[in-house]
């Protein structure tokens, strides 16, 4: 099980907001979020993903797009 949430349970961990983001730029772009890197910039430096945590995230964006097409 993947953590989403912060410890507060409301506000999103940096996999939930990596989820997220994946989500929306999937669907605003519909680009192949395989070849998106599981690195993430952030304005503190860089956090890496491991691949397979990654993967798992991509696919459940690209699963959430699908099933809420309009």
């Amino acid at each position: 099980s993947l953590e989403l949430y912060s410890y507060d349970g409301f506000h999103p961990s940096l996999l939930g907001s990596y989820l997220a983001a994946l989500v929306m730029f999937n669907r605003l772009t519909e680009f192949d979020l395989s070849k998106l890197s599981a690195t993430i910039n952030t304005g503190i430096g860089k956090v890496n993903i491991s691949t397979e945590v990654a993967q798992i995230l991509k696919d459940a964006a690209v699963e959430a797009n699908e099933q809420f097409k309009n």
